[in-house]
């Protein structure tokens, strides 16, 4: 061990060279001037503070958890709850240094403490119960006395290094004090022990014990909870408590007022403390301080030189310590040389103090921006991977994103009703009389954490909208985001032709590109939110309306398969009869379907908001003034409205003996049937009014539906065609039209 000499009386420093498992505690003989330092598995013995070179060196075959050294005896605790003994007398001096003949003594044992000069005090759990047992200080660690711990309640579990016991002798000046702990008659004949116990660094109870007691079981009394973890435990001669708190409190306890702890906040948190004549000396393992004239208004505190500070005793006016370096210090407490030297309290410093030559500013400087950058970067990187997160976690975009589309016949109404559209086509094409409009509307909440993710802080954000049908892929448009997604509309044109007026696809998705992790400049896209809108045949419901529809001038005012059906005509009219396809159609059958109305169906009507889901303004002011005439509620008249190139009816079937049903008639099934159900779902909500015990369907129902199986029954064997058309209407009239649905 090398010795260095900062000041001989005052402070000295030594440096461990001994091959270490751990770093080191300290404990000190109390009958002599010998100092044990220790670890896991290890103990080195050092005489009258030589720490020069150790007089013992012993390593053992179990780990260390508490340790005892009185007189000529170690008593050391394992993380087993063994407790093992041996004696340092050796008879020759070969002994120094190899695996020591500890002996297991006892079992079971959480924790023990120095009770007095001849004898030592352990805390056994055995069979969910707690005893204290006291000891004989020998190689054998004879049994002394043997009391069982009671208390009103159930104890703590046994918990590993939550355990703690101390114990100070009472003299007879200080047994009223803790008379509150006791109900026992106190002779004065009997050298009474204070022991306070802590299961779980908690809670903290306390008990008189004798060693001469004769009772088999003795009561605990619970002296404090502490409202944070406890570093350690100290008694005063009177019987009082110093409690230090890990959060930097200490708790100084009379036992003539439990109730009522004096409470010192101290200026950093406590590993280890030391309190002595109203001083304490505390660390938290990284600086040592002393407070002086504890608890009063004067109260001073002052830090020491030593850092890193693992372990620490007093021994007269002299701290011996440890420290996670392995250094060994010695220093007198009260010389202000043990102080670490106070630093300025000027605001500023000058720069000449500081820098020591011109270039260091600029290498400051060069610092700062270079984590300006690393944080940019950083804030990028974590970007990136928010992204890639979101692309799994379309349940979250779900909940941020909303969308909605709306088909318009012409530019002129969708800029009427929408401000700030994006337009994503050439101009001319928002004036083709043969096109439709899709105004997409996308929007974020406002109340997300992932803004920055949404306003292309990433580097390229981008819409990509897709249109098609079923069987294939009609139109993409790719639009780059500029700013934050708030609110963004976006109008596109599509011909009529291309449009699949039953049914038809529309794929939104947000994308955002990612460069790759080896090559920034090979860049990859996730998809951010990904939605497909279905259109339906409501979607495309076009009425007669006047419109200030505008065109533009570069579009011919008769279309090319018109101009080329007159040139036929006045070329080749005397020879041949030609024929407009796309006017003529052929007779088709015209199909019916039925929707069951409700007793208030005029009140349904009449709520503008069951329209604006599928429908511009213009069209659900036309709604309302068809659905509320009287003319249509008294039967009298039909809404009829076009679907693409076909024609749809509607009206209110009411032959004065059944319910009044809503009948749609169109020679396209599948829009008949898309009609029916959007005009189903505007009347009932989709079931919202359903609740048990509500009839929706009479009983009726099902004797109709049995006449009606008998029915197709016989048909299916020897009847034409237009007898099975009459069944499919009564079915649709009388059992489809009757269900709320």
């Amino acid at each position: 061990m090398d010795i260095s000499y900062d000041d001989e009386v005052v402070k000295q420093c030594f440096k461990c060279n001994e091959s270490l498992v751990d770093t080191l505690n300290i404990v000190k003989n109390s009958t002599n001037r010998t100092i044990i330092l220790w670890n896991k598995f290890q103990i080195f013995v050092y005489e009258e503070f030589d720490f020069g070179k150790p007089a013992k060196a012993l390593l053992l075959n179990f780990q260390i958890q508490d340790l005892i050294f009185h007189g000529n005896y170690l008593i050391c605790l394992d993380c087993s709850g063994n407790v093992h003994t041996t004696s340092l007398k050796f008879k020759n001096a070969a002994q120094n240094s190899f695996v020591f003949p500890f002996q297991p003594r006892e079992r079971n044992v959480v924790a023990i403490t120095l009770y007095d000069d001849d004898n030592v005090l352990c805390l056994k759990h055995e069979s969910s119960t707690y005893l204290l047992s006291l000891h004989k200080i020998n190689s054998e660690l004879s049994l002394y006395n043997n009391v069982i711990i009671t208390y009103k309640e159930r104890l703590p579990l046994q918990k590993t290094n939550k355990f703690k016991m101390k114990v100070q002798a009472i003299t007879e000046n200080h047994l009223d004090n803790i008379k509150k702990l006791s109900k026992e008659v106190f002779v004065s004949r009997n050298k009474y022990k204070l022991v306070v116990i802590s299961f779980d660094n908690l809670n903290i109870f306390g008990c008189i014990l004798y060693s001469s007691m004769t009772e088999e079981c003795i009561t605990l009394k619970k002296i404090y909870s502490c409202p944070s973890e406890i570093c350690d435990l100290q008694i005063t001669e009177t019987g009082d408590l110093n409690i230090g708190l890990t959060i930097g409190t200490l708790l100084r306890i009379s036992l003539r007022d439990l109730q009522n702890p004096e409470t010192i906040h101290l200026n950093i948190a406590i590993n280890k403390y030391l309190v002595y004549n109203e001083n304490i000396i505390y660390s938290d393992g990284e600086s040592m301080w002393r407070a002086e004239n504890l608890g009063s208004k004067h109260m001073k505190f002052s830090q020491l030189f030593i850092r890193h500070v693992k372990d620490f005793i007093k021994h007269r006016d002299q701290i011996i310590c440890t420290t996670f370096m392995n250094l060994i210090y010695l220093f007198s407490i009260d010389n202000d040389i043990s102080n670490l030297k106070q630093q300025t309290t000027e605001e500023y410093c000058s720069a000449n103090t500081v820098l020591n030559h011109s270039k260091c500013l600029k290498k400051i400087m060069d610092e700062v921006e270079t984590n300006h950058k690393l944080i940019k970067t950083l804030t990028k990187e974590n970007n990136y991977i928010t992204a890639l997160s979101l692309s799994n976690r379309q349940d979250v975009m779900d909940q941020i994103m909303k969308e909605k589309v709306i088909v318009y016949e012409n530019y002129q109404d969708a800029i009427a009703e929408n401000d700030d559209i994006i337009l994503t086509n050439n101009f001319t094409e928002y004036f083709d009389s043969e096109s439709l409009f899709f105004l997409i509307k996308i929007s974020s909440t406002t109340d997300h954490k992932l803004s920055e993710i949404l306003s292309n802080a990433i580097g390229d954000l981008r819409f990509h909208i897709t249109f098609g049908s079923s069987k294939k892929l009609l139109k993409t448009v790719s639009i780059k985001v500029t700013g934050p997604i708030k609110k963004t509309s976006l109008l596109i044109p599509l011909k009529n032709n291309m449009v699949d007026t039953t049914e038809f696809n529309v794929l939104i998705k947000m994308l955002a590109s990612i460069p790759g992790a080896m090559d920034a400049k090979r860049k990859m896209w996730t998809v951010l939110y990904r939605k497909n809108v279905k259109l339906l045949s409501e979607h495309f419901i076009k009425f007669n309306l006047r419109t200030n529809k505008q065109l533009c001038l570069k579009t011919p005012q008769v279309s090319l398969d018109e101009l080329i059906l007159q040139a036929a005509e006045i070329n080749f009219g005397n020879l041949f009869h030609f024929i407009d396809t796309l006017k003529v159609k052929p007779a088709s059958k015209e199909w019916k379907l039925y929707v069951r109305l409700p007793d208030d169906y005029q009140n349904v009507f009449l709520n503008k908001d069951l329209y604006t889901k599928h429908l511009n303004s213009n069209k659900v002011n036309f709604f309302l003034d068809q659905f509320t005439s009287d003319d249509f509620l008294k039967s009298k008249s039909n809404l009829t409205f076009n679907i693409g190139n076909e024609k749809v009816k509607v009206e209110i079937y009411n032959d004065g003996f059944t319910r009044p049903l809503l009948k749609i008639l169109s020679e396209n099934m599948k829009i008949a049937l898309n009609i029916r159900n959007f005009l189903a779902d505007l009347i009932y909500y989709v079931f919202t009014g359903f609740s048990p015990g509500k009839e929706f369907v009479h009983l009726s129902t099902y004797t109709t539906l049995e006449n009606l199986q008998k029915a197709v029954s016989d048909c299916a064997r020897d009847s034409p065609q237009e007898d099975i058309e009459e069944l499919v209407d009564k079915f649709e009239r009388d059992v489809v039209g009757v269900l709320p649905i």
